[in-house]
């Protein structure tokens, strides 16, 4: 039998149903070491598994959320290829079936996620390919009725640089200019996955960055495969559990920014999605408003190039 690959929302969706503890130690698991188990061993013989066949719950499989537990990488490496004996295997099966529904309620959020992200991503290439116009997809977005019951207690994701791999030779050489190159670069690949994100707030202690955003629409496994291989998640959690507030005021700008992405496609705010001097995508917008207009920017990253609207 082949090992199952987890997705990341799988692993988040176990982990937070068994209260971000290890499911035999009962002790608190970092997501960045956390590791998902199978009760019943993905590696079990044919013959031990038809043994058990008959003790098991009706239709289980081993890759299923009430065979999934979150542990720890030391756990899961002791355990290995062991099967528990019978009373304990079944406890601890009925253990996991009890916290299944939870953990289908997060991946289903997840799903939903997914969904949106997906639209959105259709939505930005029909009006990039014209064959959507911004004032359809404006009036189509007025005349939907606000819905009362907006949830807005987004994922916050944590993520932190990994130097142990050599970073790109273009990278700035110390501090505080790899950091700001570190995170514009993050925050470039998670708009570019479709998310609807907003940046929190960031720590740099001169060794390692690390950085908080706020995410209401996203793919999660998309994102973790978009990132910089330097980046690592960290944590993943919601934003009542960390501030005990709504993010509202964070959601409107995260909106607006996406709205941004959308409306003027990912050429940017003047038409451009490279330098017209050196060719690279690596180009930081800004904005500048007078009295009568506002003037936007584009100012290449790697050869200093500007051009204005």
């Amino acid at each position: 039998m082949s090992e199952y690959k987890f997705r990341e929302s799988e692993k988040v969706a176990i982990w937070t149903a068994d209260g971000k503890k290890c499911f035999y130690e009962r002790t608190p698991i970092h997501y960045c070491d956390l590791q998902i188990d199978h009760i019943v061993p993905e590696r079990i013989s044919d013959s031990e598994l038809s043994k058990l066949r008959p003790l098991l719950p009706q239709n289980f499989e081993i890759n299923s959320i009430e065979n999934w537990v979150a542990c720890h990488q030391g756990c899961n490496l002791r355990k290995g290829a062991f099967v528990f004996e019978t009373n304990t295997l079944l406890y601890y099966l009925e253990m996991a079936k009890k916290r299944a529904a939870e953990a289908r309620k997060i991946l289903e959020e997840f799903s939903v996620q997914r969904e949106n992200d997906r639209l959105l991503s259709t939505l930005a290439v029909r009006i990039e390919q014209g064959y959507l116009s911004r004032e359809t997809v404006l009036s189509a977005i007025r005349n939907v009725p606000e819905t009362p019951n907006l949830r807005s207690d987004p994922w916050v994701i944590s993520f932190g640089v990994n130097f142990l791999d050599p970073l790109p030779v273009d990278a700035p050489e110390r501090d505080p200019e790899l950091s700001d190159w570190l995170i514009r670069r993050l925050e470039r690949d998670l708009a570019a996955s479709g998310a609807i994100f907003q940046t929190i707030d960031n720590e740099r202690s001169g060794e390692t960055v690390s950085v908080r955003c706020a995410f209401w629409v996203f793919d999660f496994d998309r994102i973790t495969e978009a990132i910089d291989f330097c980046w690592d998640v960290l944590a993943i959690q919601k934003y009542s559990e960390l501030f005990g507030v709504p993010a509202d005021e964070h959601l409107d700008r995260a909106v607006v920014a996406r709205y941004h992405e959308i409306v003027d496609s990912d050429s940017g705010p003047i038409g451009i999605s490279a330098c017209p001097n050196c060719g690279s995508n690596d180009l930081e917008y800004s904005s500048f408003n007078n009295e009568r207009d506002t003037l936007h920017f584009a100012r290449c990253r790697k050869c200093g190039h500007s051009q204005s609207s």
